[in-house]
């Protein structure tokens, strides 16, 4: 069994299998991440639209090809 870890989404503490895939994670906890070029059967992600930048710890980047881990944190809906 994978192990979970604690994460926070737009200030929703949430817990999620280890290394899944950031956009899936939030999607499954109603949080949605735009998204174009991100398919769950193709890996690695591709990451090459960037419709799915959020913050993530801090500094923008794309969710897609994030990898749930202890401790992250993402901020999906802010003003930049």
């Amino acid at each position: 069994m994978a192990s979970m870890v604690n994460i926070i989404i737009d200030g929703k503490n949430i817990q999620a299998e280890e290394g899944k895939n950031l956009v899936q994670v939030a999607k499954e906890n109603g949080i949605f991440i735009p998204s174009l070029c991100y398919y769950p059967h193709i890996e690695p992600p591709l990451g090459t639209c960037r419709v799915c930048t959020c913050r993530i710890n801090g500094k923008f980047g794309p969710a897609c090809t994030e990898k749930v881990t202890e401790g992250l944190t993402v901020e999906v809906n802010n003003p930049e």
